[in-house]
């Protein structure tokens, strides 16, 4: 008999727990994107990161990496185009 919920199970699927991983992934992910696009000398040489920090997130979740697509962009232009040759 399920009172609060009508599907509990559904809650603790692996689904959930793997995109509670992409989740957790996330802000650190973001952090360092904003500080390499940002321009920041001593985050230029932890781009590999970065990188390995996006494909840990597209393989932990797919739908959570998604969501993070925009934000590469978003950042570059909030910093209106600068460190293009950097990030090139």
């Amino acid at each position: 008999m399920a009172l609060p919920f009508l599907f509990p199970g559904y809650y603790a699927t692996w689904g959930r727990y793997t995109q509670l991983t992409g989740m957790l992934i996330l802000p650190p992910l973001a952090g360092l994107l904003i500080r390499l696009i940002a321009g920041a000398r001593a985050w230029r040489r932890a781009w590999w990161i970065t990188a390995l920090l996006a494909a840990g997130l597209f393989l932990a979740h797919i739908r959570v990496f998604i969501y993070f697509l925009p934000l590469p962009l978003a950042v570059w232009l909030w910093q209106k185009g600068r460190s293009t040759r950097a990030l090139l």
